[in-house]
């Protein structure tokens, strides 16, 4: 994989992760019957899924372009899913 990818990667898994600790978070203000809070972090795990979405992207145009990270695909991922 080159550099490019490499980076284009990590970016991606950083923003998956963002979009995971968010959604834990998510799910206790709701357990925690806290409607504002719940709306709040709503909103927070929407942002990051768009971040985790627009990564992925470039990851993808990248490997179109480039083909140098083949055996990594993110078609699947359901942090990408709308």
């Amino acid at each position: 994989m080159c550099s490019e990818g490499s980076a284009l990667l990590s970016r991606y898994l950083d923003a998956a992760e963002e979009y995971d600790r968010r959604h834990l978070m998510l799910l206790a203000a709701f357990r925690a019957r806290d409607p504002q809070a719940t709306e709040g972090f709503r909103n927070l795990v929407r942002e990051a899924q768009r971040a985790a979405h627009t990564a992925c992207g470039r990851f993808r145009e990248h490997q179109k372009g480039h083909g140098c990270c083949e055996a990594i695909r993110l078609d699947d991922d359901p942090v990408l899913a709308f």
